[in-house]
């Protein structure tokens, strides 16, 4: 029997329990094995409750230096062992979670093996070149935008996660042929279940670059209202950037205010944890993303959301039930406003974040996602 394939080659947390919910519901769904390519930065994230002799660490991919010496490696040799492995368990289905320059070459190395193999991307980014930068960025960029055209190329299916992603992907891809699929982000559920007081406005995820991510600054300027105002409302942080730049010039008082969680490893369990003594999490940009990855999360542990009206994100909130939308320069007095409002229907709210959650991105509805999967 065939196999299938989800390949994660560059190291990205949140793309560990992306691939495994793909992976696992797939087998559950075709009852056929599955085989997953991950790089080795993802070895402390794998829980034992997954079947690690179907893991294969095949990459050092975490940045770009290493993705290049990653490549050089696959070029000198290291395509024989993905050869091998796909001769020995032909593919049905690859699915590629994340962007890898190696991406297209294991499709086609797929497709040697298997000439009905199904190849699926999940584009996240689906943009094209635009605006000047510095060469080595210019550079950069047009190799990214290159490999990202010819996985497309290659690609069956082509799956986007919200609406804005998919009407981005037809304006810049015109020309593609396959069939191009709206799924929401699903994840595995390892939602904290410890009876924990809410008592946090988190901010969980990265921060940028000084500057340029107005979000963190957003964030920052409400906790030194609050210390100000000898408000009793605590503040979280929660990422493995380094904050050092903005937590430098905060106040005694201000600090005392801040729980932080900050290392370079924070692991699925304390994430849910620190979420789930969330009251609210904001996410607050001044740029349009597509979708979020922390808000599938914050849904799970049943926190809801503030976020900004850019985007993809204005499609995860259902203002009122699971949180509140605000513009990209929100009011401090707005901001607490609405806080406020959250805090006083705590528990419709959580309940009606968590349901979000159970409806839209648990791993459950996978058949419902990838019927056409199964069907064809």
């Amino acid at each position: 029997m065939h196999s299938i394939y989800v390949v994660s080659l560059k190291y990205s947390p949140v793309f560990k329990t992306l691939s495994f919910a793909f992976g696992e519901e797939a087998s559950r769904a075709t009852h056929r094995d599955v085989h997953y390519l991950f790089s080795q930065n993802y070895r402390w994230l794998v829980a034992d409750n997954h079947a690690t002799d179907k893991i294969h660490y095949v990459t050092t991919s975490h940045n770009v230096p290493s993705q290049i010496r990653d490549c050089l490696k696959f070029l000198l040799g290291g395509w024989i062992g993905f050869y091998r492995l796909f001769r020995e368990n032909r593919p049905s289905v690859v699915f590629f979670s994340n962007p890898h320059p190696l991406n297209p070459f294991l499709a086609i190395l797929a497709r040697r093996t298997s000439q009905d193999v199904r190849v699926i991307s999940h584009i996240h980014e689906p943009d094209i070149y635009k605006g000047v930068y510095a060469l080595g960025h210019t550079i950069y960029t047009r190799i990214v935008m290159a490999v990202q055209n010819w996985m497309i190329h290659l690609s069956n299916d082509v799956v986007v996660s919200s609406e804005f992603a998919k009407a981005i992907f037809e304006e810049n891809f015109p020309w593609y042929r396959g069939q191009l699929r709206l799924v929401p982000l699903l994840f595995e559920d390892y939602q904290c279940t410890e009876a924990l007081p809410r008592k946090y406005i988190s901010y969980v995820g990265t921060v940028g670059h000084h500057g340029k991510h107005r979000g963190i600054d957003i964030f920052l300027n409400l906790l030194k209202h609050c210390v100000q105002s000898a408000s009793e409302i605590e503040f979280q942080i929660v990422t493995k950037d380094d904050i050092s730049t903005y937590t430098s010039d905060l106040t005694h008082e201000e600090l005392s205010a801040l729980h932080i969680i900050n290392k370079p490893k924070i692991s699925d369990a304390e994430i849910s944890k620190a979420l789930k003594q969330s009251i609210v999490c904001l996410l607050l940009y001044d740029y349009p993303v597509k979708q979020s990855g922390v808000i599938p999360v914050a849904y799970m542990n049943g926190t809801p959301v503030i976020a900004t009206e850019v985007g993809g994100l204005t499609e995860s909130v259902r203002t009122g039930q699971t949180g509140y939308l605000v513009p990209s320069n929100p009011q401090i007095e707005e901001m607490l406003r609405l806080i406020g409002e959250i805090k006083d229907k705590q528990a419709s709210f959580s309940i009606s974040s968590r349901q979000m959650f159970e409806k839209t991105h648990h791993m459950h509805n996978w058949q419902r996602y990838y019927s056409w999967l199964i069907q064809d």
